[in-house]
């Protein structure tokens, strides 16, 4: 990982190329997203946290030239490339720009909530009733598929357990995509400027009081909410819920 990180800074097109090589095979084998990702969006978060945010935007801007050049042809349009920009590097960029001014990574995991919280309530205030949306698109989905009747009912059986938690779920994984590939970042500037640094940095990550409060103040919502601020308001809540138990799973650690 060392030699990885030393050729993503030996110039401007190495990053490039990485953060684009690994961003085109997280798209063609969604198998290996978890690890690619991390990778690509770990070129982003180490150019930006080592040289800051003009470089980044020219890596982004390069990464996502390199990776049309092989969508396009492939999946006859840009938005592959640019969901990545959107969900992985943008993301990455912004909290390790955040780490790189306040040197704290509780701040950038806080600041890792606060986006994965306006993307929650983005989808709630897009979609009425965003349980019954991911049932039916899921649903939709499974009834493709080539499963027996007694294993679509019982997938189906799932789906309602699973539908009301599905934003905040979906947000979550957008969040720990983001943290994972800055953390990579993180890592790899230990490793060539700052040996064990990372170690001690990670050890003693607290998320702090203000964090805490939240946390009780968005589960009292969650659990209590429906009978004084509504239906809506503590689905909101439940799923808020859901990306604070991944951020103190990750403190956690």
């Amino acid at each position: 990982m060392q030699k990885l990180a030393a050729l993503i800074m030996r110039g401007r097109v190495y990053a490039m190329l990485i953060a684009a090589v690994f961003g085109v095979i997280s798209l063609l084998l969604p198998a290996l997203q978890p690890i690619t990702t991390t990778l690509s969006g770990g070129a982003v978060a180490l150019v930006t946290l080592r040289l800051g945010v003009r470089e980044a935007a020219y890596v982004i801007l390069g990464a996502l030239l390199g990776v049309m050049a092989v969508v396009v042809p492939l999946f006859g349009g840009p938005a592959a490339a640019v969901v990545l920009v959107a969900i992985v590097w943008l993301p990455v960029a912004v909290l390790a720009l955040v780490l790189r001014h306040t040197v704290s990574m509780a701040l950038a995991l806080q600041v890792a909530v606060l986006l994965a919280g306006a993307v929650v309530i983005g989808i709630h205030g897009l979609i009425p009733d965003p349980a019954a949306w991911w049932r039916d698109m899921l649903t939709s989905m499974i009834q493709q598929s080539q499963l027996d009747k007694a294993g679509l009912e019982q997938i189906g059986q799932m789906l309602q357990r699973v539908a009301p938690y599905m934003t905040g779920m979906v947000a979550s994984a957008l969040m720990l995509s983001a943290l994972l590939g800055l953390m990579a970042g993180r890592w790899w500037q230990s490793l060539l400027y700052n040996p064990g640094g990372f170690g001690a940095e990670f050890r003693t990550l607290q998320l702090g009081s203000r964090v805490a409060y939240l946390s009780v103040v968005v589960l009292a919502a969650s659990l209590f909410g429906q009978f004084a601020l509504g239906d809506s308001l503590a689905a909101i809540a439940t799923d808020l819920l859901v990306v604070l138990v991944i951020i103190y799973a990750l403190q956690g650690l």
